[in-house]
């Protein structure tokens, strides 16, 4: 968009210029015409050059760096964009998991009080049944390569026979 921008147009001028249109809410009437690549200079904004098609694909472009990817994903890392349940959702499912077993009931009364010195308790942000039961069934349905490398299911026997029992069912 700044390769584009030219500060003495209009701001109308610069979103055509950029492929966008300025007057997303009115009606395609003669106030708005398409950008056009035959550098005729209508549509292009008041500057008159033509806008290649390279450059309106080149503003929308996926991100191509780690550091770009980084500054579009909003705090999520690139390994949790990719896996269906996030890293910190699966560990705190997990130890839910391992001390309850499915019964989300019990699990959501388990809250951590400051009052009551907060330690072993595993639903301090005091999801509901509901919500650690859909949770729970997304997590033991993930598959191996799925799971995050933190969450070794593996020394649990407990949650290792709900994997097993969700699987089958």
């Amino acid at each position: 968009m700044q390769q584009v921008w030219d500060p003495k147009r209009s701001i109308a001028g610069n979103m055509v210029a950029a492929g966008l249109r300025s007057d997303v809410n009115g009606s395609k009437g003669s106030r708005y015409q398409e950008p056009t690549t035959e550098g005729n200079g209508q549509g292009a904004g008041e500057g008159g050059s033509a806008v290649s098609v390279g450059d309106v694909y080149a503003l929308f472009d996926v991100p191509k760096t780690e550091e770009e990817l980084a500054r579009f994903s909003r705090g999520r890392t690139k390994r949790d964009a990719l896996l269906p349940m996030s890293v910190a959702s699966q560990k705190y499912i997990f130890a839910c998991l391992e001390k309850f077993g499915t019964e989300y009931g019990k699990a959501s009364f388990d809250i951590d009080l400051k009052r009551l010195g907060g330690a072993g308790h595993v639903n301090p942000l005091q999801y509901t049944e509901r919500k650690l039961e859909k949770m729970g069934d997304k997590f033991l349905l993930l598959k191996d390569e799925e799971r995050a490398d933190e969450v070794d299911v593996s020394g649990s026997e407990r949650v290792l026979e709900l994997i097993r029992i969700a699987k089958e069912s």
